[in-house]
């Protein structure tokens, strides 16, 4: 495999991480988590979590349902 062909290929599949990682951010908010549960689940920082997603919107959806 060429150079370019693998940074190509962890380019996509660093995007689809990041994906992933919204998309758990997302269910564990609106199962009830707060950002500082979130983060110490996942590992990471409140404030990652903070700029991964608008976590207000987040919670404001799972009330109106």
């Amino acid at each position: 495999m060429s150079d370019t062909t693998e940074k190509s290929l962890g380019k996509s599949l660093d995007k689809i991480a990041k994906r992933l990682d919204m998309i758990v951010v997302i269910l564990l908010a609106r199962s009830g988590l707060n950002r500082k549960e979130i983060a110490d689940i996942l590992g990471i920082s409140e404030k990652t979590i903070e700029r991964m997603l608008p976590f207000r919107e987040i919670k404001q959806s799972r009330k109106e349902e």
